[in-house]
């Protein structure tokens, strides 16, 4: 960009060795507004864009509107094929909201988001009307930036480009326990198979029994092995038993005193099959009793695992002291009370244990909030209800934290939660469980 006023003289050898090097000579004249015809033939033999100068006064604004003057002689080249040319790639892509963009011009996916360049910053060929002084426009190549063709999360809500409705704005938070080992999102706790996982896992004592394989024998095999009763229906135990270890694991010197459990307080709150399967065990023959009584498992929620908690928690001095299971199911805003207690008790550092409960509506579970595959479902609005990673009928798990996200043509928040199921993380879709609230499909409220 070449600034200047008064009397102009170039020398054409010059001129030709700057087209012959692929220069472009942007010519400003502050001396007048009237044009000046050296200079302005300067600037258009070279392939640049004369300005007049009754409006250009202003040569940091005048610098930022020569920068978003995209030549309209470029080449067209396309090496990657991913629709934008290898030119503007290198050089820069101006965009409509004046930010400017540059990706590899060797890989159709610069960021690896799984997006397309060309997806991501859109070519307008001259659709970009600029003034460029003395009442004249000209229509120039832009670009409309719809995400960052080198940031895999434009917007840094935790969601690559390819799978947010919203690429350009933060429309997403994520809320969590508040766990003292960082890195560690609920426990970590050793499998049977020497494995770290998130929490137990009901399925470890499978091994631990012979099933007879003969269904006239089912029932008789459940009252007598209690390996057996803790593979078919110990979820519930597992919950609670994982409840207790992590306020011990958070609160080093609270325990159960009348079940004692070694924690490795230097490894990360590390807790060893052997201690936890020690610790599970006791829980389901004493305090969340799980017994030959059919109707435990049948009908979910049983009194002993309030009790069970509020013993653990004052028997610890506990602030909060009181569990029950939300009364809100009864409520017409059920949805809204439920989900208020849920945030407190996550902002608390208090895992949320709750049921589910359906006779024939299976809740859907999802492995990843990343995942095109699961997570995306929802978040687009194309959530199909048929779908899922895994799904339950009547089953115990733990919220240990939410997800708060606007879809785009939404205006209220929706959630995902957050839980604990068969040692890992999984994610539901609040709006369905919330809709199969009741009795049996509730939360452990802690007050």
């Amino acid at each position: 960009m070449i600034i200047g006023g008064g009397n102009y003289s170039f020398n054409s050898e010059i001129l030709d060795k700057c087209v012959s090097a692929g220069f472009e000579i942007y010519g400003v004249d502050i001396s007048s507004s009237t044009e000046n015809v050296i200079f302005k033939n300067t600037s258009e033999y070279t392939g640049g864009v004369y300005y007049y100068g009754d409006e250009t006064k202003d040569e940091t604004n005048l610098a930022n509107t020569i920068l978003r003057d995209v030549r309209e002689n470029y080449d067209p080249s396309d090496e990657d094929g991913d629709h934008i040319p290898d030119y503007y790639e290198i050089n820069g892509m101006y965009c409509l909201n004046g930010n400017i963009l540059y990706s590899d011009p060797t890989t159709a996916n610069t960021d690896g988001d799984g997006a397309l360049d060309g997806k991501e910053a859109v070519f307008m060929r001259k659709t970009n009307e600029v003034y460029i002084g003395k009442d004249t426009y000209v229509l120039l190549n832009v670009f409309i930036e719809k995400s960052d063709p080198q940031v895999d999360d434009t917007d840094g809500d935790g969601l690559n480009d390819l799978i947010d409705p919203l690429p350009m704005i933060n429309n997403y938070k994520e809320v969590n326990l508040q766990n003292i080992y960082g890195g560690i999102e609920y426990l970590n706790v050793e499998s049977i198979d020497g494995v770290t996982a998130a929490g137990g896992n009901q399925s470890w004592w499978r091994g631990l029994y012979n099933y007879p394989y003969t269904p006239e024998k089912v029932w008789d095999y459940y009252k007598e092995s209690p390996e057996y009763r803790m593979d078919m229906d110990g979820c519930g135990v597992i919950a609670f038993t994982d409840l207790e270890l992590y306020f011990s694991s958070q609160n080093p010197g609270y325990f159960n005193p009348y079940n004692p459990i070694v924690i490795d307080y230097g490894n990360n709150g590390f807790i060893s099959w052997d201690e936890y399967k020690r610790y599970a065990e006791y829980n389901r023959d004493n305090i969340y009793t799980l017994d030959v009584d059919p109707t435990h498992f049948t009908f979910g929620v049983w009194n002993g695992m309030a009790g069970g908690v509020m013993s653990y928690l004052r028997s610890n001095g506990y602030p909060f002291t009181t569990a029950r299971w939300a009364p809100h199911f009864v409520s017409p805003d059920k949805k809204e009370l439920t989900l208020d207690i849920i945030k407190r008790m996550i902002s608390a550092n208090i895992p949320v244990v709750f049921s589910y409960h359906d006779d024939s509506t299976r809740l859907k579970i999802y492995k990843s909030r990343n995942s095109y595959t699961d997570y995306n479902r929802v978040l687009s609005g194309s959530f199909d209800s048929s779908m899922g990673d895994d799904a339950v009928l009547s089953h115990y798990m733990t919220i240990i934290g939410y997800v708060e996200y606007y879809t785009q043509d939404g205006l209220v928040p929706k959630y995902l939660l957050k839980v604990v199921s068969w040692g890992r993380i999984y994610y539901i879709d609040y709006d369905e469980y919330s809709y199969k609230l009741t009795l049996f499909s509730n939360i452990l409220e802690i007050e």
